[in-house]
């Protein structure tokens, strides 16, 4: 009698264990399925591949995998979670596919232009949220580790719904706020153009979307409320907290990224062209040589302080300025760092100007630092091949690059011995960037899409009146008993 105990615990055990390894198993999948389906979708269309076509792609996968580890848990496959999931993808890519095919948004040279700048402005993240992705991962393992514990006990329909709740709404939470915290700070980076930030709002609906569908599924399959965290929860609160998460953590941060975006361009734009003014004034045959050089020397300091400027708080650019400019028999890699050494020999990169003297200007001196090594902060077999690829092209899509690149070429030719010719670059120069600021520059898509999301916010506010007003008179106990 004891053996055959010890055998059924046996039993017990190695079921459990099997379990636990399966569950593993395809958090594991879910994870890898969605890095190596974006990689060999970018990889095999050499880019040209529309983002938000692989975004669909990757939500239906990770919305299957993610009702089959509740399947094998609970034994309970929630069809309707699946079909709700891929009915939400496609639609949003549809939906994104019309408005950047209505902008002329949307072809080989465009989506290879947003893939690029969405890998080099969203691949990196600073230490706040790597630090918030960590914690956000730690939740979610304890909210399956919650879930697997309720499954190894009875399980009756009570236990079902509960899991259910746990696993779907509160599961969505920690991913959902290191998603929003994600989200509002790209939105608001200045370097994100009118054409990504188009597709980057555009995205955001069907993710967004995925989140509410996930978070509001217990309560749409069950009916009813449901008390966590001592808030009494029911779908109408679901969808308003989404709703509002949205409006804080996306259409704020678009509006707020794009006239950032707008005041800095012209900003940007305005000073350049002032100074190019002044230094074409540096070829008036009358100005006496004592003047020249003390008028050549402040316009070169200048030029130097607006390149350190343009880079100082842009990742993107200054990733750029490097591999733009920095000659390429003058580093060589070390670990995770370029690094100077000398002496250097003329460039053999055919493609590119790269005078060795940009080794010696103060702006670069400052890109390189003291130690006279570049950190390569973006993923180097990825990041790297972009920019070999691209770098002709990019100064056509940002116009940071653009205005950076022609000061290079004109502070060049003003500290050379033939400054005249930096004059007659200038001039050049300041007719091309002052034809730039009379383009209109404007993401059409996001400022509909503000739009159209202030309508569709104004109806759910109505219908959910009764809703938001409790969830304000409890915010305001809670902060009245603090």
């Amino acid at each position: 009698m004891g053996e055959r105990g010890t055998d059924l615990s046996r039993g017990r055990l190695s079921a459990s264990l099997v379990e636990a390894f399966v569950l593993i198993l395809l958090i594991i999948v879910q994870v890898i399925s969605a890095i190596a389906l974006f990689g060999f979708g970018l990889q095999a269309s050499s880019l040209r591949f529309p983002l938000i076509g692989l975004t669909a792609l990757v939500s239906i996968i990770d919305s299957v995998i993610f009702a089959a580890q509740f399947w094998w848990l609970f034994g309970v496959w929630y069809q309707s979670f699946v079909l709700g999931s891929v009915v939400i993808s496609v639609g949003g890519l549809i939906i994104g596919l019309v408005a950047q095919i209505s902008t002329n948004s949307i072809g080989r040279e465009k989506n290879i232009r947003v893939n690029v700048s969405s890998m080099l402005l969203f691949g990196r993240g600073n230490v706040f949220l790597q630090i918030l992705s960590a914690a956000a991962l730690i939740a979610m393992l304890f909210v399956l580790f919650k879930t697997y514990a309720m499954s190894r006990g009875q399980v009756t329909e009570d236990t079902i719904k509960s899991a259910t709740i746990l696993f779907f709404t509160i599961g969505s939470l920690p991913f959902l706020i290191v998603s929003a915290i994600q989200t509002a700070s790209n939105a608001l980076k200045p370097s994100l153009d009118p054409l990504a930030r188009n597709v980057f709002a555009i995205g955001s609906l069907s993710g967004y979307g995925l989140a509410a569908w996930r978070a509001a599924f217990p309560f749409y399959l069950f009916g009813g409320t449901a008390v966590a965290m001592g808030y009494q929860l029911s779908l109408s609160t679901v969808l308003t907290a989404m709703a509002i998460t949205y409006t804080v953590f996306v259409i704020v941060p678009l509006l707020l990224g794009e006239l950032r975006y707008t005041q800095e361009r012209n900003s940007v734009i305005t000073e350049t062209c002032g100074l190019l003014e002044d230094l074409t004034h540096l070829s008036d045959p009358v100005l006496r040589k004592s003047v020249f050089e003390e008028e050549r020397s402040r316009l070169s300091q200048q030029l130097n302080q607006m390149l350190t400027n343009l880079y100082e708080n842009d990742s993107l650019l200054r990733f750029l300025a490097f591999w733009r400019w920095g000659p390429d028999s003058a580093f060589h890699r070390e670990g995770n760092y370029w690094v100077l050494h000398g002496p250097a020999s003329s460039s053999n990169n055919s493609k590119l100007i790269q005078p060795l003297g940009v080794l010696d200007r103060p702006w670069f001196q400052h890109l390189i630092g003291p130690k006279k090594r570049v950190l390569r902060q973006f993923n180097a077999s990825t990041m790297e091949t972009l920019a070999g690829a691209h770098l002709g092209e990019i100064p056509n899509w940002n116009y940071r690059a653009a205005i950076f690149n022609d000061l290079v070429m004109v502070l060049e030719d003003l500290d050379s011995n033939d400054p005249t010719a930096a004059c007659d670059r200038a001039g050049i120069a300041r007719n091309r960037i002052a034809r730039e600021r009379r383009q209109a520059r404007r993401s059409i898509v996001t400022a509909a899409f503000l739009a159209a999301y202030a309508f569709i916010g104004s109806t759910v506010g109505s219908v959910f009146k009764d809703e938001i007003e409790g969830a304000l008179r409890s915010a305001l106990k809670l902060i009245g008993g603090a």
